[in-house]
């Protein structure tokens, strides 16, 4: 008697197609909600930034005092906005995330102007009422 070997088995299935990056259009209205979000969020580390400063009875540095709640603000503000913003874009969310990100790199360049603006008016005596 000849042994025949047994037929081979069948070939594997082909592996399912990758998805390609998302080629669609990022929406203006969620970026510029982005974009508030994060400015939101700086123009909160200035808010934070002269409550330290009016709740500290007569430091010896008010400025100092002021600053470190700034920086300390800018910091936690910087790694939020990142976590958020790439999770989100990670996520297919690109338009928020995007906005968040671009919200935050921008607010970072014109926001100490107005943080200095506002110590300036403290300090000077002629805080907004």
């Amino acid at each position: 008697m000849t042994d025949v070997p047994p037929p081979p088995p069948p070939p594997a299935p082909p592996p399912p197609p990758i998805d390609p990056a998302p080629t669609g259009r990022l929406n203006a209205r969620r970026m510029w909600v982005g974009i508030g979000l994060a400015a939101l969020g700086h123009v909160l580390t200035i808010v934070v930034m002269v409550v330290v400063i009016a709740a500290t009875p007569e430091p010896e540095f008010p400025q100092l005092t002021g600053g470190f709640a700034g920086l300390i603000g800018q910091g936690v503000l910087l790694v939020l906005a990142l976590a958020v913003g790439i999770a989100l874009v990670a996520k297919g969310e690109r338009s928020l995330g995007l906005g968040i990100l671009i919200g935050w790199a921008v607010g970072l360049l014109v926001f100490p102007a107005v943080g200095f603006g506002v110590c300036v008016a403290l300090f000077s005596g002629q805080a907004p009422a």
